[in-house]
């Protein structure tokens, strides 16, 4: 039998398709280990994933504001195509980078965040994203319901960006041909760190075509924001059931769903990272189910759970939600919250003697 597809898309940092592979990959094989059913099992017995990279459209800009010699704007304004359009946002970009004093996490993070939310080559990522999407749906076996897509923290946004444009026609995303809602439905989209609403532009998340059921680009829309990851915090997607966003049936037959963990297993508080997520049975026995076709019994759901609460750290969950309390009582509704955010994880991840990876 043909095996479905999950486009995989990552976030900040430093990826390419085949290290965001590999992670999501061992992260899979050490959920898969939680279930004697399952020992090293991969994800890749149950589904072709399919990686898709930016870094490298990033990457000559990169090189070339790395260096901060000059004040940001002034290296945004010799962007190809930024004109008129970056006084718009040139307050919002000086008030951030006097918040950086990090060269390091500059370049690989903050710049990722400049150069897709307010550049033109944002564009360029999403005409890749959206002809891998399509690709895909034209080559599976079964159709579109077995095209599955997961973004992680900024490749969320990416994500939803390019289904906006991929299923509007009122959008164009270069050569791309737009699909339809009704023949070319995805089975499902997971937004693992979801940062779509905070780094929203050309069209708001609760209005876009981006949404389970009649009228949506996906069958199932599955939110997974952890607790104590607050990068997620900010301007957080919080749909309710008033039958505007999505449908009452919609919500009752749970085509979308918010899964939010709390525990942490990271040694050193990384929350945010995607293999954090997905080791944690709340979002893989997801994955497990909607994407790899896998149906567990209740003693294998409550053994994968109770392997897992014995590998999670509650002093570190107990001391990283003490750190970063201070942050709820600050305004973190544009990108400068999701910067200061990620100042504090970060902040914390360190002081335990581990590295900032997205």
């Amino acid at each position: 039998m043909a095996k479905p597809k999950l486009i995989l898309v990552h976030g900040m940092g430093q990826h390419t398709p085949a290290s965001f592979k590999k992670e999501f990959n061992d992260a899979c094989k050490e959920a898969f280990n939680l279930y004697s059913g399952f020992t090293n099992k991969s994800a890749e017995d149950y589904v072709e994933l399919v990686p898709v990279g930016y870094n490298d459209i990033f990457d000559e800009q990169r090189e070339a504001m790395a260096k901060r010699s000059k004040p940001v704007l002034d290296r945004l304004n010799q962007l190809p195509g930024m004109g008129d359009d970056l006084g718009k946002i040139a307050k919002e970009i000086t008030s951030i980078e006097k918040m950086i004093d990090d060269e390091e996490f500059f370049k690989t993070h903050w710049l990722d965040v400049i150069f897709y939310r307010f550049t033109t080559l944002g564009e360029n990522v999403r005409i890749r994203v959206g002809k891998a999407i399509a690709e895909a749906i034209a080559t599976v076996n079964g159709g579109s319901s077995q095209v599955h897509v997961l973004g992680h923290s900024l490749g969320t946004a990416v994500v939803h960006d390019t289904l906006a444009k991929l299923y509007d026609d009122q959008y164009v995303l270069e050569d791309t041909d737009n699909l339809g809602v009704v023949t070319h439905k995805l089975g499902s989209l997971h937004l693992v760190a979801n940062t779509s609403r905070v780094l929203e532009s050309f069209v708001n998340v609760d209005r876009s075509v981006v949404k389970p059921g009649q009228g949506g680009c996906t069958a199932k829309y599955i939110e997974y924001r952890h607790k104590l990851d607050p990068i997620t915090w900010p301007r957080s997607f919080d749909p309710t059931d008033n039958g505007t966003w999505i449908s009452n049936d919609s919500w009752f037959f749970k085509r979308y769903q918010l899964i939010q963990p709390t525990s942490v297993t990271n040694e050193h508080g990384n929350t945010h990272n995607i293999k954090h997520y997905v080791f944690n049975p709340l979002v893989h026995q997801e994955l497990f189910k909607k994407v790899f076709g896998i149906t567990m019994t209740d003693e294998q759901i409550q053994e994968g759970h109770e392997n897992y609460v014995d590998k999670t750290l509650g002093g570190v969950a107990d001391n990283l939600k003490t750190s970063i309390d201070k942050l709820k009582s600050k305004n973190l509704e544009n990108v400068k919250g999701v910067i200061e955010a990620m100042k504090a994880l970060k902040a914390f991840i360190e002081k335990l003697g581990g590295q900032y990876e997205d």
